[in-house]
């Protein structure tokens, strides 16, 4: 849900709505809390377009030419774990050249 902040800027936030009851179960308050999660939004938006370009890659490349690409933009995404960093520098070394 989009939400305006006190300076005037629009952010996505994910809400938590909380009913508070008396002990003959009537309800006395709500409590909703607001949590912003627009930058977990943009990294779930680049991690799709991520998959999207990469899924296009492997349907219209050759296997080699589309690892070594894949492989090269691993790192857009931040660190990544050891294993995979040593699957992709495989990849990287067996691929043949990557043309964008």
């Amino acid at each position: 849900m989009r939400n305006p902040r006190r300076d005037g800027l629009s952010i996505v936030c994910e809400w938590t709505v909380t009913p508070l009851v008396n002990p003959d179960g009537s309800l006395i308050a709500v409590i909703a809390q607001g949590r912003d999660i627009t930058p977990s939004s943009k990294a779930e938006r680049m991690k799709k377009e991520f998959t999207s370009t990469l899924s296009h890659e492997l349907r219209t490349r050759s296997p080699r030419s589309s690892a070594r690409c894949s492989s090269s933009t691993l790192g857009v995404l931040g660190d990544v774990p050891k294993d995979v960093s040593e699957l992709t520098d495989v990849a990287s070394a067996t691929a043949s050249g990557c043309s964008t």
